[in-house]
């Protein structure tokens, strides 16, 4: 869940993200190499965007679920418009949020409809592989 957090004057004039980072248990990725690579290229791209990650939300979940905490957390917040930590969420890739791309294009839209916007550091991806990429 938030596990960094800098305040907005931290984080400067630039967009604030919130990196959101998800792992398969199915595919057994070892959360030592997957969580800091995926990390490590959402701040590469979000630095490319004119921002920096100030908040990270993670799941170690089944794509296929529905109900990932941390998933349901960065969601929570985003609605919380005066409250929340960033101005947009950055991602590995659609296959991070989901395997099924409808799926991944559905939780992308609770976002839109909350007023943050989504980025992937992957722009597309084959949804079969266990890293989607």
């Amino acid at each position: 869940m938030a596990a960094e957090t800098r305040s907005r004057s931290a984080a400067g004039s630039g967009r604030r993200f919130a990196w959101y980072g998800r792992l398969s248990t199915k595919d057994k990725q070892d959360p030592t190499l997957s969580f800091p690579s995926q990390r490590e290229a959402c701040a590469e791209k979000a630095e490319e965007l004119g921002g920096e990650i100030v908040c990270e939300f993670t799941d170690q979940e089944a794509g296929r679920r529905d109900d990932r905490a941390g998933w349901a957390e960065l969601l929570r917040e985003a609605k919380e418009r005066d409250a929340r930590r960033f101005d947009a969420v950055i991602v590995y890739g659609t296959s991070r949020l989901s395997r099924d791309l409808f799926h991944a294009l559905t939780y992308e839209r609770e976002m839109t409809r909350a007023g943050v916007e989504v980025f992937y550091a992957l722009t597309a991806g084959d949804q079969t592989s266990p890293r989607g990429d």
